[in-house]
This record gives C-alpha cells, structure tokens and sequence, in this order.
C-alpha cells in the first residue's frame, strides 16, 4: 500500500473488497489521522500484521478477514484498549492467539 492522505476527521477508513494486493506496510501506523475503524477485508493483503498498527490506539474496530495474511497474529494488538471487533477471519495465521487472548471483547480469529 502505497502513501495515504487522510482528512483531520477522518473516523472509518474502509478500504475492504477494493482489490488492494500487497504487503501492509508497518508505517500503517503512522496515519496522519487516528481512525476508529480500518477496514481491509477481501482484499489480497499478504504477509503479517505489521507491529505499527499499535500506533492505532483509538481503533475499536479492525477487520482484515479474507486476505492471504500469515505468521503469527502481533502481541501489540493486544495493547489496543479501545479494540471492540478483531476479524482476522479466512486468512493464513499460524500460533497460538495467546497475543488476543487477553482482550476480553468480541474477537474473530
């Protein structure tokens, strides 16, 4: 994914069944604007959740289902506090999901 200009409101970034390909990059994390829900499912993302999205501390809602992700799911998701709805749903991970497991809210793996 390449760079992204958002707006100082932004609150949804909904990029999901756009047909995106590629790695997500770690400076996903560095969003001039905080969104509250990223939206990537039915894309063909590949790779891992890049350890930046921990810089996302408002998300309360990150969906990345259907994609071709792989390794492990980061343990710094599990430091989002505001983190609602994880969907992680029909992709590659492997591990455990000990990195979620102390998140007590709605969890898709």
């Amino acid at each position: 994914m390449g760079a992204i200009s958002l707006g100082r409101k932004l609150q949804i970034l909904d990029l999901s069944y756009d047909q995106l390909g590629g790695v997500i990059h770690d400076s996903i994390g560095n969003l001039s604007t905080q969104p509250v829900q990223l939206r990537l499912g039915g894309n063909r993302l590949w790779g891992s959740i890049p350890t930046g999205i921990n810089n996302l501390v408002n998300l309360t809602d990150l969906r990345m289902q259907k994609n071709n992700m792989t390794g492990n799911i980061p343990a710094v998701i599990g430091n989002l506090k505001m983190l609602r709805l994880l969907d992680l749903s029909e992709n590659q991970f492997s591990g455990s999901e000990s990195s979620v497991a102390n998140l007590t809210r709605y969890i898709v793996t």
